[in-house]
This record gives C-alpha cells, sequence and structure tokens, in this order.
C-alpha cells in the first residue's frame, strides 16, 4: 500500500521563507509498521425523522457548508531605501506621507490579526480534540512552529487567505466537537485525522503553499464527516435498522479468525514483500488503474497475501470493505451477498456514505434482495457517485474481493465483473480482486486489459517463491528446530504451493 520531474521553477512560499525558521525541526510522521510490507509516506442532514425518501443522485448527503471567507488584497510592503553612497552632505530624507504611514499601519493591525486569530483558533481545537488524538496533535505540532510560519508568512496576501480559511474551519470543527452530543469516531474520521497529523508534519519540515492547501482540504473533509456522524448518532436505531436490512455477510470479512473452518493468516515476516509492496504502490499512485487482478492456481498464496494487504490498510484506515468468498460457508460462496455486504461495511467506515445510503433505502429497503445489477447501481454506484460523498471520502481507499471463483452463481461473477469494469472506473474507490484463473473470469479480465493491474502468482520465479517458502517454513518449524537442509528440502517438495508447505506444518 502505497504513494509515489525537470527542474522544479523557484517559489516564493514556505520552503524558501522557512529555510531557517524550520531548520530545528527534523520529525516524521510514523507510517503503519507491518510485518512483511515496506511503509511508502502517506454530513447529511436528515432530520430525526424516520421518513427518510430520495433515491436520485441529486441528493444532498451533507449540510451546506459556508465558504470560508477570502482576506481583501493587501498591498505590497513599504520598498527599502538603497544607500548609492556616501558624501559629506547626504541628500535630506524625504518625508513620509501621513496618508501612507496609516495605510501601512492599517496594513500590519490586519496581518496581526489574521494571525492572532489562527493561534487562538488552533488552541481552541487542541483543547477540545481530545476523542481525536491526531488531529490534537496536529494542532499542537502547528503551535509548536507557529512563530516560524507567522514570521514568515507575514506580508504574503497568498499566505493569509490560507491563514483564514484554517482559522474559519478550526472555529468549526471545534464546536462540532465540543456539542452536547459529541460525534463518533468512525474509522474514515480516524483516517482523515491521520492524513491531516502526516501533512501537519510536512509543514515541521519544509512548507510549501500545496501542504497547506492539502491540509485545509483534509479540514473540510474532516467537517463533513462529522457533521454526519452527529446525525448519525440522532438516528442510530434508524440507521442500524436499516442497514442490517441489507443482511450482510458477516463472516466475510478479512479478519474473522472465530470459526475453525475458516482460517486466514497474513504472510510470514520477510516474505513476499515484492507483492506486497507494488501493491502498496498502486494503492497510493493516483494514476494507477482503479482495479487490480491477482490471479493465480489453487496454494500460490492468493488469499494470505490479500489478508496481509487488508490488514496493512487497516492500520492506515485505508480499507474500505471486504469479501472473502469461501466454498465452506453458504453465505461467503453466495455472489449476491458481496455488494450488499461491501455498502454495509463502506456505511460503516464513512458517515457521509452511511447517510444517503439510509435514505436510499429508507425508499427502496429489500435492495439487498435483488439482482446484481440493481444491487450494484443503487447501493454503490449511485451513493459514491454523489459529491458530497465523493469530497468527505479520504483518497486511496481500496475494497477487497478474495477468492471470486469460489461464489457458486458463475453467472453473477461475470455480472459482477461487467459492473465493476463498467461503473467502478467512476468511483473514489479502488477494488483488489483475486481469484483462480477461470476461464469466465479470465476472459472478462482480459476485454478490461487497459482499466486493470494484473499480476499472475504462478508466473513469479520459482526461485523465488522457493526462497518465500523456507523462511515460512523456518519461522513455522522452530519449535523443533530442524537443520537448514531439511528445510531446503521440504521447500523443493511444496515447489511453488504454499498450500503444500501449510500441510507440512
Amino acid at each position: 500500500m502505497s504513494s509515489t520531474p525537470g527542474t522544479p521553477k523557484q517559489k516564493k512560499g514556505f520552503q524558501r521563507l522557512f529555510r531557517n525558521p524550520f531548520s530545528r525541526f527534523s520529525s516524521h510522521l510514523s507510517a503503519p509498521s507491518t510485518a512483511s510490507l515496506p511503509q511508502t509516506p502517506r454530513g447529511p442532514s436528515l432530520s430525526g425523522d424516520s421518513q427518510v425518501t430520495g433515491g436520485s443522485s441529486d441528493i444532498d448527503a451533507t449540510p451546506n457548508l459556508s465558504s470560508a471567507p477570502v482576506a481583501s488584497h493587501l498591498g505590497s510592503a513599504p520598498a527599502t531605501l538603497k544607500a548609492e553612497s556616501i558624501s559629506p552632505q547626504p541628500d535630506p530624507v524625504p518625508l513620509v506621507e501621513p496618508a501612507a504611514l496609516e495605510d501601512e499601519t492599517a496594513k500590519i493591525t490586519v496581518t496581526n490579526e489574521v494571525w492572532m486569530g489562527l493561534r487562538s483558533s488552533l488552541q481552541g481545537l487542541g483543547g477540545v480534540s481530545g476523542l481525536f488524538p491526531h488531529l490534537a496533535s496536529a494542532a499542537g505540532i502547528l503551535l509548536e512552529c507557529f512563530n516560524g510560519i507567522e514570521s514568515a508568512a507575514r506580508n504574503q496576501q497568498d499566505y493569509e487567505h490560507l491563514a483564514k480559511e484554517l482559522t474559519t474551519m478550526t472555529e468549526s470543527l471545534a464546536e462540532i466537537i465540543k456539542a452536547p452530543t459529541p460525534p463518533s469516531l468512525t474509522k474514515c474520521i480516524t483516517g482523515i485525522t491521520f492524513e491531516i497529523k502526516g501533512q501537519v508534519e510536512g509543514i515541521k519540515e519544509k512548507s510549501t503553499h500545496g501542504t497547506i492547501r492539502r491540509m485545509i482540504a483534509c479540514f473540510q473533509q474532516l467537517q463533513l464527516n462529522l457533521n454526519a456522524s452527529t446525525w448519525s448518532i440522532a438516528n442510530e436505531h434508524l440507521v442500524n435498522t436499516r442497514l442490517e436490512a441489507l443482511n450482510p455477510a458477516k463472516l466475510a470479512t478479512y479478519d474473522l479468525q472465530m470459526l475453525s473452518m475458516i482460517s486466514r493468516q497474513s504472510c510470514t515476516q520477510g516474505t513476499r514483500t515484492k507483492i506486497l509492496s507494488d501493491l502498496n504502490n498502486w494503492a497510493y499512485d493516483s494514476d494507477a488503474p482503479l482495479i487490480y487482478w491477482m490471479n493465480g492456481m489453487a496454494g500460490t498464496g492468493k488469499t494470505t497475501i490479500a489478508c496481509t494487504f487488508s490488514k496493512v490498510l487497516k492500520q492506515g484506515e485505508q480499507l474500505a470493505a471486504s469479501f472473502f468468498c469461501t466454498r465452506t460457508t453458504a453465505e461467503c460462496k453466495d455472489v449476491a451477498r458481496i455488494i450488499p455486504t461491501i455498502a454495509y461495511q463502506l456505511a460503516r467506515y464513512s458517515a457521509p456514505f452511511q447517510s444517503l445510503l439510509c435514505k436510499i433505502l429508507g425508499d427502496k429497503p429489500d435492495l439487498g434482495l435483488k439482482n446484481i445489477q440493481k444491487q450494484f447501481e443503487r447501493l454503490l454506484r449511485h451513493p459514491l457517485s454523489n459529491n458530497n460523498v465523493k469530497n468527505a471520502m479520504p483518497v486511496n481507499l481500496v475494497i477487497t474481493i478474495d477468492a471470486l471463483d469460489e461464489c457458486e452463481d458463475c453467472n453473477g461473477v461475470e455480472m459482477m465483473l461487467d459492473m465493476l469494469f463498467g461503473n467502478g472506473v467512476n468511483m473514489p474507490v479502488k477494488f483488489f480482486v483475486t481469484s483462480r484463473p477461470e476461464p469466465e473470469i479470465y476472459k472478462r479480465m482480459k476485454q478490461s486489459a487497459n482499466s486493470r493491474a494484473m499480476l499472475h502468482l504462478h508466473d513469479i520465479k520459482a526461485s523465488l517463491v522457493r526462497a518465500d517458502i523456507e523462511l515460512y517454513l523456518g519461522e513455522e518449524l522452530e519449535p523443533i528446530s530442524p537443520s537448514a537442509a531439511q528445510i531446503k528440502q521440504l521447500a523443493e517438495r511444496s515447489g511453488c504451493l504454499f498450500i503444500y508447505a501449510a500441510t507440512l506444518v
């Protein structure tokens, strides 16, 4: 999971101005740790009334937010006088008109008020953000380097505009958070506050105009989610009733470990590093295809890789939903349960999505029982195409669908892929799909070569796979202390099949 030229033009931004004020800062944002993956640098206003209707894409899922005030254009600072030469009889110093002095005094007063207002609003946000530790930390870091920011950006109109926007957003967030009924901490909110902290860490190190603008965008996303979350709390019973009517497959999540018949394990540390790194890069590359298909023969480790990837995504709150198909349970092999389950998990992840979905379900409560085409259209494409929902979503969200070939209805699988390739590319999420290269799946994937990335696990160099199997066997068999020669022999017998090695332990 992951993020990713020409000589850059010289900018009049924080990077040049802060070269000295920020030389003392060098901290970095800690990325979520993983066992096998190197990390890459990463409401709605419904009334409490149960009569919720609507179903068109024009439904407004969030309350209207007043736009931040735009600062008036201020004049430039007075020019510096140069001494051309020293003469015994210096020219008299020109008098400055009283009106000009008044103008400059007014400019300084306005500038001081802008930065004083921002400092005060950050202090207020830090004092009420106890439920949101990343947000409180971000406010504290901004205050820590505030003097450098104010000194470097003083009298620069564009930064004063940004300071006013940030002041407005922080004051608004503080009011929402300290309301009598505080918003709930959804996964989406956690992900956004995590990103805000990352943007603030970037400001500490080398600030740019773009970094601050992105941070303000994150604050706006957070406000949309907090507003929707407040509505969700006020309508908790209604929300739960409508979402549970989707009949989601609760056994299909990546992290289920409750049943002996379902065993989903992560990769052994140090194995599959290249594959996981590539997946990481795909997830964070905004130019990458929105669908990634990983296929392989039985026993090549598809589910283990998908589980590991999902776990890492979850640590960064980038996993929007997951559905792990398996023939061992009825609900996990029913292709008709996939979309309702994904919609259910998305609603638990994002409050704005939840609000709009509840409106849709209020009008059509039986959508979970409809055919796959109608499910996809009404439960996913429709709410995810709403601007208020899209604008509130963090970037780089991923939905995992594992072992699609284990679903019983082949026609349903083909229809699912048709809907995914026909509409998925226009939604603000990515899809990671794994399966065996079954004919009906392979044919559909081949037709959409320009819309997806693809990896054939069985085409990976055999020596690399055996090296990973040796690491796996060495860790799993450590209690009986086998020799290196014995481990090597077992790995050779396993060939390229992790499932064979797993049966040995």
